[in-house]
């Protein structure tokens, strides 16, 4: 393996390691919130949500990883087939990440974080209202997401091609 593609892979594998630990923060804080957590602790819970969407982004967008991702694809032919697999997908996946202001992403992360337990008093409640604006704010970003995204795929084949 050529120097610059081992260290590329370096900093890949790094990022990997602190992306993985923040996903695991992400997973047990998921978890609080649908077994332990008090219900009045929602807005605080979104708050540190965002605080790690946005610790996310930044590792996830680093001009270093970019570049490393950057030097594994184009020199994609070296790697295993699975690591190969991975780079592309891992290439597409920043690429997409970089076109949301992260402004954007950190407030749709923490909106993501208070709409269950709304939608579930809501519904509990028969309270359309308490969910209305809520489910204007998703789809609102769903739109903006469709403008950020919008390349090869347009409009609800953006949406459909994420799900």
């Amino acid at each position: 393996m050529k120097p610059l593609v081992k260290q590329a892979l370096e900093v890949y594998q790094e990022s990997c390691r602190r992306l993985k630990a923040l996903g695991l923060a992400f997973f047990l804080e998921s978890w609080d919130a649908e077994t332990e957590a008090p219900a009045k602790s929602v807005e605080s819970r979104a708050d540190a949500v965002g605080t790690l969407s946005e610790m996310s982004y930044e590792i996830s967008t680093a001009p270093k990883l970019q570049e490393a991702v950057e030097t594994l694809y184009a020199n994609r032919k070296e790697l295993s087939p699975v690591l190969s697999h991975e780079i592309e997908n891992q290439h597409k996946e920043i690429a997409k990440l970089a076109r949301i202001p992260q402004e954007e992403y950190v407030e749709y992360s923490k909106l993501m974080s208070l709409a269950y337990p709304r939608y579930v008093e809501a519904k509990r409640n028969d309270d359309w209202a308490s969910w209305e604006p809520i489910l204007a704010k998703i789809v609102d970003y769903a739109r903006k997401y469709m403008v950020w995204q919008d390349g090869e795929r347009h409009g609800y084949d953006i949406l459909l091609n994420d799900y």
